[in-house]
C-alpha cells in the first residue's frame, strides 16, 4: 500500500449555493451519480459524480437536523442562506452559473435538466476499448484524504490523433470506516476495470468538450465499489 495522495476536497462557496439551489428545486433521485443529471453537474464541476452523490446527503442530513455527521460549514451556512431568502438564493445561483458557463440553469429554475444539456452517448470501437483497457494495467492503490481506499490511474492518453484526459477510479464504499482496509489485489482489479471498460461509452459532456464515459457499481473481492471511467479531449488550449 502507499502512502496518501492529495486530492481536491474543498468545495467552493458557488458549488454549495448552485448544488444547494438545484436541491430544493428538484426531486432527491436527482442527486444520484447514475443519474444524467448528476453526471452534468459533476462535469461543470470538475468532480466526480460520487462526489456530488455526497454532497446532495449532506444537504438531506442538514434538513434532517442532523449535526454529529462530518459535513462541512459551508454546506450549513448555504442551508441556512436558502431557508431564510429562497428567492434570493435562486438569484444567486443563477448568476453563478451564467458566470461559469453552467448549463445547470433549467434545473435550477424548472427542477429538471434542459435535453439538450444530457449527455449524448454512443457507442464506440474496439480499437478505443483496447486503448482503455491497456491504461487499467497502471492503476494502484490510492488513500484519499477523506479515508476512501482503492484504486485510481490518472494520465493523458492518444486516442488516433486526439489527446484525451483519462481518470480511472475505483473506490471502496467501505473504506471510509477506520479500521477498515482493501484487500483486494492490484492485478485482480486490473482484471476487473479491464471488463468494466465495455461498458463504456462515446458521450459529449457539459463542457461541450467529447470523450469516454462509464460510472458503475461493481463486488470484487466481497468489497462493493464505486467504478468510474472518464476521458475528455483536451483542447489546444489545454496541451
Amino acid at each position: 500500500m502507499t502512502t496518501p495522495l492529495p486530492g481536491r476536497v474543498n468545495w467552493s462557496f458557488d458549488e454549495v449555493l448552485v448544488l444547494a439551489a438545484i436541491y430544493w428545486a428538484g426531486n432527491f433521485s436527482i442527486g444520484d451519480d447514475e443519474r444524467d443529471e448528476c453526471q452534468t453537474i459533476a462535469d461543470c464541476f470538475g468532480r466526480s459524480p460520487a462526489s456530488i452523490d455526497r454532497q446532495w446527503r449532506n444537504f438531506g442530513a442538514v434538513l434532517a437536523g442532523k449535526t454529529n455527521l462530518n459535513i462541512s460549514r459551508v454546506v450549513y451556512e448555504v442551508a441556512a442562506q436558502y431557508s431564510a431568502d429562497p428567492r434570493s438564493h435562486q438569484r444567486l445561483a443563477l448568476q453563478v452559473c451564467n458566470k461559469n458557463q453552467w448549463p445547470l440553469t433549467d434545473l435550477i429554475t424548472k427542477g429538471e435538466l434542459d435535453p439538450g444539456h444530457m449527455p449524448v452517448v454512443e457507442e464506440i470501437n474496439s480499437q478505443v476499448l483496447q486503448i482503455l483497457k491497456t491504461a487499467c494495467e497502471k492503476v494502484d492503490f490510492v488513500l484519499l484524504p477523506t479515508g476512501t481506499q482503492g484504486f485510481e490511474v490518472n494520465q493523458s492518453i492518444q486516442i488516433e490523433r486526439d489527446l484525451f484526459r483519462l481518470k480511472i477510479t475505483a473506490l471502496s464504499n467501505r473504506s471510509r470506516n477506520s479500521d477498515f482496509e482493501i484487500t483486494t489485489k492490484r492485478e485482480t482489479m486490473v482484471t476487473e476495470l479491464s471488463k468494466c471498460v465495455d461498458e463504456v461509452r462515446l458521450k459529449r459532456f457539459a463542457s461541450g468538450r467529447p470523450g469516454f464515459f462509464a460510472n458503475l457499481r461493481r463486488d470484487i473481492d466481497g468489497n462493493n465499489y464505486r467504478v468510474s471511467i472518464k476521458a475528455t479531449r483536451i483542447g489546444d488550449e489545454d496541451r
